[in-house]
């Protein structure tokens, strides 16, 4: 006698909740008794691991780190690294400067970025060097390095400054100057420094559907980057998204494809002018870029490449150098020495009586103590890409890594540990200072301090980004006085990034009134 209908669908249905249970629940668990026994701080919650429940926490704990900090500093400064589940994964966070240091070095012949990631981004980025591998990336990080060298970034100077006064007085020219949501106006900057960076000063004028092309990046951007994080694609997969079933996400990728469409016009565009001398500026790296494939013997990128690495360069360099201001900005407020001494050494940008070099924003050696200090206890960029181990092998120590394993490191943990950073719960950009605590311990293991990764992959901005930033604070502090709102204490999660919890509003008073 066959089994009625009602026994197969229960009998099915029983199979696949125990299958979601083997999934979701016993073999992360499984793996995570494997690495545990290796010394590794496990952590299971279910489906979203240890960071959801960071998050989870931030509201009481205050910090996404403060659990990591209290385990590193209290109950065991020795671990060599964390372990969690996400989803039916895996994830080994390194800690121990010694592992990381190896896991950088070892990327090309054991991992490969992991697709949850990669897949949904390079519908935006393609392959772009965030989201590249192997002989592509090689390619592109060497000829994207040819053009933007030291000394481009040092020719940025003026198109910083003007940007940033540009928008300042944007600000001055509101009726009420409380309340500002800094990190947004901060945004508003980088965004465009970015993009004047790449096309030259005409990028402000690009308008697409009658809006500021910069206002479609971000109405793009920003939802893309919270469903690369989310449910849907962490449990059905990037191809859900891709095929545009909800309404949210067929908007995403439309509006992906007009961006690149609306780029691709653009570059076009600039290379009709290329030929002609006076419309060559060797400011923006499109002109750069495109001067390149003049001499293809020497290897150039395609028009697609050049949209990849625009658009890379604006998601990730926008969004991470916005973030460190809004940070430093407050952590400023709550120290009026560290306040004082960077607003000393932003004197140069006040008045404009002559031209800013970067010579110049080279003394603002404080302010960058600052930074990189905001970088040790929250850096913004607070881990690196996720890699898949493609093999089984050993790293340091004998730590052992299992094939299918995602990889990474935290870019703060050892910033928390007395072990390279004496007082590391106290805010001192005076460490930073040359010739201040020649022995200090972190320069002896310099993969304790990697605010922009480190090895052969290391962050190709990171010289904007700190140049950017010096500028950026300077001004602000010359040309604004700042008071947080009362009872306000900054409490800071992960989201993309590391960033405020709630709005981090500033009260600004203009200093000197024209």
């Amino acid at each position: 006698m066959f089994p009625s209908f009602y026994t197969f669908f229960l009998a099915i249905l029983f199979a696949v909740l125990m299958w979601m249970v083997y999934r979701i629940v016993l073999r992360p668990l499984y793996w995570l008794r494997y690495y545990s026994k290796q010394g590794a701080w496990q952590e299971y919650f279910p489906l979203f691991g240890g960071y959801g429940k960071r998050i989870m926490e931030t509201p009481k704990t205050g910090h996404f780190n403060a659990t990591y900090r209290r385990i590193l500093q209290e109950q065991n400064p020795d671990v060599p690294a964390f372990v969690t589940n996400l989803g039916s994964q895996v994830m080994v966070a390194l800690v121990k400067p010694a592992l990381p240091k190896e896991f950088l070095l070892k990327q090309e012949d054991y991992y490969v970025k992991t697709e949850a990631i990669t897949d949904l981004f390079k519908c935006f980025v393609g392959d772009g060097l965030v989201t590249s591998e192997g002989e592509t990336w090689k390619k592109h990080r060497k000829l994207v390095s040819n053009v933007f060298h030291f000394d481009f970034i040092k020719e940025t100077v003026p198109i910083i400054i003007e940007t940033t006064r540009e928008f300042l007085d944007k600000i001055k020219a509101r009726d009420s100057l409380d309340n500002v949501n800094i990190m947004q106006e901060l945004e508003k900057i980088t965004g465009e420094v970015v993009g004047r960076v790449f096309f030259g000063q005409q990028f402000s004028k690009y308008t697409i559907y009658g809006r500021p092309f910069i206002e479609k990046i971000y109405a793009v951007g920003l939802p893309l980057v919270q469903e690369t994080l989310g449910v849907w694609n962490h449990g059905l997969g990037p191809w859900f998204i891709k095929a545009g079933i909800l309404p949210r996400h067929k908007k995403i990728m439309d509006g992906m494809r007009e961006i690149r469409e609306f780029v691709r016009k653009i570059i076009e565009e600039r290379r009709k002018q290329i030929g002609h001398s006076e419309h060559r500026n060797k400011t923006n790296l499109l002109d750069l870029l495109l001067k390149t494939q003049e001499n293809s013997n020497e290897g150039f990128l395609t028009t697609e490449e050049i949209i990849d690495e625009f658009l890379t360069f604006f998601i990730v360099g926008t969004d991470t150098t916005s973030h460190l201001l809004t940070l430093a900005i407050y952590k400023l407020t709550q120290d009026p020495v560290a306040y004082r001494k960077t607003l000393q050494e932003s004197l140069i940008f006040q008045g404009k009586t002559r031209e800013i070099s970067y010579s110049d924003v080279d003394t603002m050696n404080y302010t960058m103590g600052v930074l990189k200090e905001t970088l040790r206890v929250t850096n913004p960029a607070f881990a690196a890409i996720m890699r898949r181990s493609l093999k089984d092998h050993q790293l340091s120590n004998n730590f052992k890594i299992k094939k299918g394993t995602l990889v990474g490191y935290f870019t703060s943990h050892n910033g928390f540990k007395e072990e390279y950073f004496e007082e590391p719960n106290v805010f001192k950009p005076e460490r930073w200072l040359a010739g201040n605590d020649p022995d200090a311990k972190w320069k002896k293991e310099p993969y304790s301090y990697t605010p922009f990764s480190a090895g052969p992959r290391n962050c190709i901005g990171q010289h904007l980004a700190l140049l950017e930033s010096r500028i950026i604070m300077g001004i602000f502090l010359t040309e604004f006085d700042m008071k947080v709102q009362e009872n306000y204490s900054m409490k800071v999660t992960a989201r993309f990034l590391l960033e405020p919890l709630d709005p981090f509003l500033l009260n600004l008073k203009i200093k000197n009134p024209q």
